[in-house]
C-alpha cells in the first residue's frame, strides 16, 4: 500500500478522520473533513497498517478527537507489535526468528533451563532480540498506557 499517490493517501486518511469523527461525535463538515485529510496526509507517514492500527487504538483508548500528533506518539507501539505478530506468525518464525516460538514457550512455563539451552543455541544476542519482542507485543497490548 505503500505505493499509493497522494489522492489515494488523502483519501484514505479521510475515511480514517470520518471513522474517528463517528467515535467522538465531532460534527465537520465535508469541507473541513477535506482540509484536515490534506493536513495530516502530509503530516503522517504512508504506512497505512501501521496508521490504521494507530488510530484504531486511539479510537479505543483516546477522549477527544486526535490530532496528528497523538498518531505518531502510538505508531512506535504499533510498529512493535506488528513486528511481534510477524515473528508469530509461522513464515515470519521460519525466516525472521528461529527460536522463537521456543522461547515463548520456555518465558511461558518458567523453564530456565530451557532459557540457558535457546541462549547456548541461539546466543545472547537472540536472546535479546526475543525479549525485544515480546515487551513490544506485551506493551502494544496493554490498554492502560
Amino acid at each position: 500500500m505503500d505505493s499509493m499517490t497522494h489522492a489515494q493517501w488523502r483519501q484514505w486518511m479521510l475515511k480514517r478522520l470520518f471513522e474517528t469523527g463517528l467515535v467522538f461525535h465531532i460534527d465537520r463538515s465535508p469541507e473541513e473533513l477535506e482540509l484536515l485529510a490534506d493536513l495530516w496526509a502530509e503530516a503522517l507517514p504512508r504506512e497505512p497498517q501501521t496508521i490504521n492500527a494507530a488510530f484504531v487504538a486511539w479510537r479505543r483508548e483516546g477522549r477527544r478527537f486526535p490530532v496528528p500528533a497523538d498518531i505518531i506518539d502510538r505508531l512506535p507501539a504499533c510498529r512493535a507489535a506488528q513486528d511481534a505478530a510477524a515473528a508469530l506468525s509461522e513464515a515470519g518464525t521460519a525466516t525472521r526468528t528461529p527460536g522463537y516460538p521456543a522461547f515463548l514457550a520456555a518465558r511461558r512455563s518458567g523453564d530456565d533451563d530451557a532459557l540457558a539451552a535457546l541462549e547456548q543455541e541461539y546466543g545472547r544476542e537472540a536472546m535479546r532480540r526475543f525479549e525485544n519482542l515480546l515487551a513490544g507485543a506485551v506493551a502494544a497490548c496493554d490498554v492502560r498506557q
